[in-house]
């Protein structure tokens, strides 16, 4: 009996592990569908799936594609689900797009400020041209003194490969311009007219880091008007050209493009022009940028960034740090961040070093199916510094007029993401734009 006893609970042990192997079977991917995508090329959504088929089922590995898949802004939802395969312990891995417009407005620009009396213009972009995942985009700003306009084509997989290849193509036509301290009278400093091309080519080194390398070559044509004592432009009067190549890396784990909740976006590029690369202007410049996101109270997010840069040699004013990039809304302050290259207020201050904190809480907001796909509320508070070499070094040739510049400022404002583009209301932006003007 005692034997009987014992091989009934070894009997009993035996079938109690098959079980428990067959509850934690492994499920392998015998094949990934696609479906849903009436516009998208079936090859370019496979390229931002990181499963493989024959591979195990993984729901973190599901889920990591599912939100590349969303950060291509392609589409306005997506899910995976699991169906039966042609043998046991084989599943099909489907994947569900839904498709939106492409084709939007990115950046809306509308102003004034004591030097221009008014400026307008806008960007629009298709990320996904000819359902290939081709993103081209094209804008123009015209104001009073100024026009700017702006050429870009990226390929993100170069025959669907990991390399990407893109141009860029910038026009500036700028009067510079700043107001006398004692008359107050408007003072035309520089005419300039800059036309600029960019080749860039990037690598995709896995799943979360690509590299980057940029070949740029511009002519510019300046005269000036009223040439200060000193040149803070640092430009050459006649033509000149600039050549320069730039490499960058950069680290991408946000779990989300337009508000992330969880990731870390890190990136350090490094910039040099000399007479090697038959450029007039020879310097050097390294910028450094890390942005850190938390999730907060219910579904809302934590910002954390930090940006440091620095440019050595002669470098011509409009590759310098301007002021009016890196500050928010402070109370006194008169400058505006430059459009694409170009300086909209009356301060000239370019500057050699600029470092930068920010804190920035979002809140979510409301979305109107097939119009506003996400919308947020934002708070953010930073404190910028920017200074010459000289400056930064407190060197005793230092005129006391030209102090450190180092304010605390602030934003609050709204970001949609819809079917028509991405808007941003900036209140920061709209009391500069008041405070300049009036």
């Amino acid at each position: 009996m005692r034997f009987f006893r014992e091989f009934v609970i070894f009997v009993f042990i035996l079938l109690s592990l098959n079980f428990a192997s067959a509850d934690e079977e492994v499920l392998i991917i015998e094949k990934i569908l696609i479906r849903g995508n009436n516009r998208t090329d079936t090859s370019i959504i496979r390229q931002h799936i990181t499963i493989k088929e024959m591979e195990p089922l993984d729901e973190e590995k599901v889920e990591f594609s599912r939100l590349k898949l969303l950060s291509t802004g392609f589409f306005s939802d997506v899910f995976a689900n699991i169906e039966k395969g042609s043998k046991k312990g084989y599943v099909l891995l489907v994947f569900n797009v839904k498709e939106r417009g492409t084709l939007f407005i990115d950046e809306l620009h509308l102003g004034l400020s004591s030097i221009n009396s008014y400026w307008g213009g806008l960007s629009i972009t298709d990320s996904n041209l000819l359902g290939k995942g081709y993103r081209l985009s094209s804008g123009v700003v015209y104001g009073e003194h100024f026009l700017t306009s702006r050429l870009r084509f990226i390929n993100p997989a170069v025959l669907s490969s990991r390399h990407r290849l893109g141009f860029e193509l910038l026009y500036n036509d700028v009067s510079e311009r700043t107001i006398d301290e004692k008359s107050q009278n408007v003072i035309e400093l520089l005419q300039y007219r800059r036309l600029s091309g960019t080749l860039i080519h990037g690598l995709k080194l896995d799943n979360y880091i690509y590299g980057y390398m940029y070949y740029s070559f511009e002519g510019v044509d300046a005269k000036f008007i009223n040439k200060p004592e000193e040149n803070p432009l640092n430009i050459r009067e006649g033509r000149s050209y600039l050549s320069s190549l730039s490499i960058a890396i950069s680290r991408d784990t946000r779990n989300d493009i337009f508000m992330p909740q969880k990731g870390l976006f890190t990136s350090i590029s490094y910039e040099i022009a000399n007479a090697v690369m038959f450029s007039d202007y020879e310097y050097a410049k390294l910028n450094l940028e890390v942005e850190y996101y938390l999730p907060a109270f219910s579904d809302h997010s934590f910002k954390i960034r930090l940006f440091g840069g620095s440019v050595q040699g002669n470098a011509p004013f409009f590759k310098k740090y301007f002021v009016g990039d890196y500050f928010y809304f402070v109370y006194g302050k008169t400058t505006l961040p430059r459009i694409w290259g170009v300086n909209t207020s009356d301060v000239v201050k370019y500057k050699s070093v600029a470092m930068m904190g920010e804190l920035s809480y979002a809140v979510p907001s409301i979305s109107v199916k097939d119009i506003v796909y996400k919308s947020f509320f934002y708070f953010t508070v930073a404190a910028s510094h920017t200074a010459s070499i000289e400056e930064f070094k407190r060197e005793e040739t230092v005129r006391p007029t030209e102090e450190i510049i180092t304010p605390v400022s602030f934003d609050l404002g709204f970001k949609a993401d819809t079917e028509y583009g991405i808007f941003k209301f900036s209140l920061a932006y709209l009391l500069d734009i008041l405070i300049d003007r009036f």
